[in-house]
């Protein structure tokens, strides 16, 4: 009985071990989710203020998060899948000057992502909560993958 719990709990403690515990990094964790790529509401549009893009692309052995419009980068800090199938990612955004976590959903096709949550770490205050615009209530949008 004594082993069989020990498995039991041995079990459980793998399942609930990080990617950053088994040794993954933002990278190796936003390519096994499918993060990498750019998303956009519209990919047959440039990126631009009317049209936001959200992109992950590896950089030199990073996972680098680039603005809506593609002319500012940021390197993740960590990137974490979570049971629910959601990814929490981290980063220090330059051009904020704050570190932000942001949970994304995926599609169950994988092609489209959706922001479940967006935060300011140091502050708590959220721009993004359930899957909705903070300032106005508004559902968030499913970004497609551009490439």
């Amino acid at each position: 009985m004594i082993a069989l719990r020990i498995c039991v709990l041995g079990l459980v403690a793998g399942l609930a071990l990080s990617d950053a515990a088994v040794g993954q990094t933002p990278l190796d964790t936003g390519r096994t989710w499918g993060l990498v790529g750019d998303w956009s509401l519209d990919c047959g549009r440039p990126a631009s203020g009317q049209n936001l893009y959200i992109s992950y692309r590896p950089q030199g052995g990073n996972l680098v998060y680039w603005d809506g419009t593609l002319t500012t980068s940021s390197v993740v800090q960590s990137a974490v899948r979570r049971q629910d199938g959601t990814i929490v990612v981290v980063v220090y955004v330059t051009w904020l000057q704050h570190t932000r976590e942001i949970v994304y959903a995926k599609s169950a096709d994988g092609r489209s992502i959706q922001a479940q949550s967006n935060r300011n770490i140091e502050t708590g205050e959220y721009t993004v909560r359930d899957g909705r615009m903070v300032s106005n209530g508004n559902r968030m949008a499913w970004h497609v993958r551009c490439r």
